[in-house]
């Protein structure tokens, strides 16, 4: 969280946690969290003034995104999963634009929104062996070479 703040940006924390998928205690707090998160995030937004707002999935996407599409701002999701969480499901339905790392998402997202952009992966990654790494992987996992393995 230093790189943010180091090109000038702010960061705003909001009061927002994720849903339990069962039920419990904590879930009882969720709308307050909600609403408190959404009205906090449109005070952000009214004073920051953004073009567009992107948001990359998690609870804290949520009200943001709500409250800039709201104020007819343009959103955009990016999805770096196979399966999408509850959050980007929602604002998905919302959502101008979509980003996604992988095919067949249109069973969770409009097909007409989606834009197939990958993940973003840091420069120092893309130097790795990666048949080096596959080796050493296949035998501490014990795989097996016939059968596939994806890099």
């Amino acid at each position: 969280m230093e790189k943010v703040p180091q090109a000038g940006y702010e960061i705003k924390g909001l009061w927002i946690s994720g849903i339990q998928r069962k039920v419990t205690l904590k879930n009882l707090m969720f709308p307050f969290k909600l609403i408190d998160s959404y009205w906090k995030a449109k005070k952000i937004i009214r004073k920051f003034k953004p073009n567009v707002a992107i948001g990359t999935g998690g609870f804290a996407s949520g009200p943001t995104l709500m409250a800039a599409h709201s104020k007819r701002i343009p959103t955009l999701i990016q999805e770096q999963n196979s399966f999408p969480g509850i959050t980007n499901k929602y604002l998905g339905k919302k959502a101008n634009v979509i980003c996604v790392a992988y095919d067949n998402l249109e069973r969770f997202f409009p097909s007409e929104k989606l834009v197939k952009t990958g993940n973003p992966v840091r420069a120092d990654l893309l130097s790795i062996h990666k048949k080096e790494k596959i080796k050493g992987g296949r035998e501490l996992f014990n795989l097996k070479k016939k059968k596939p393995t994806w890099s």
